[in-house]
């Protein structure tokens, strides 16, 4: 992001809007963790908890252990 977040959300939103439209859940949970973090930095950490915590969930659903850090 190059320390533009809000600019970051934006293109990570892009990004998860097209993951889903095509059904890809790798890119899905990737992407919600990105937003996740970008809108911690930015001091939303109720909204970044939302979407962390989905991308957790997506993750688990799909055996996607490198994005839990397994």
């Amino acid at each position: 992001s190059l320390g533009d977040h809000k600019q970051a959300v934006i293109y990570h939103q892009k990004v998860l809007s097209i993951c889903e439209r095509l059904q890809i859940s790798y890119g899905i949970a990737l992407s919600k963790g990105n937003i996740g973090e970008e809108l911690n930095y930015l001091g939303k950490h109720q909204e970044a908890l939302t979407y962390l915590t989905s991308s957790i969930a997506v993750a688990k659903e799909n055996g996607f252990t490198k994005l839990l850090g397994n």
